[in-house]
């Protein structure tokens, strides 16, 4: 509530994004996108990771949530480091 009385507007995009089944617990989805968000007062651009759960398909889950800036030292953050599904043991 905070947030929405203090800015005059929020702009949250979604791009890049990539869902990946879980090759053997075929409930399992990761999620990988890259987020951009800008504000009146804050803006952010990153990488955000879900790992899904839908077992119980009225009731999914979300085991992992994280967030990594894109850029990293002044440089976008390599591919290979933007967390996927293959990072997680499940």
């Amino acid at each position: 509530r905070r947030v929405f009385a203090n800015n005059s507007y929020i702009n949250v995009t979604f791009d890049e994004i990539k869902v990946i089944k879980h090759p053997v617990n075929k409930n399992y989805y990761g999620v990988t996108l890259h987020q951009g968000y800008k504000s009146d007062r804050y803006r952010d651009d990153g990488y955000l990771f879900l790992l899904w759960d839908f077992t119980d398909e009225q009731a999914p889950q979300i085991h992992v949530r994280t967030w990594q800036p894109d850029q990293i030292n002044g440089g976008r953050i390599p591919e290979e480091e933007i967390f996927s599904l293959s990072d997680f043991d499940i």
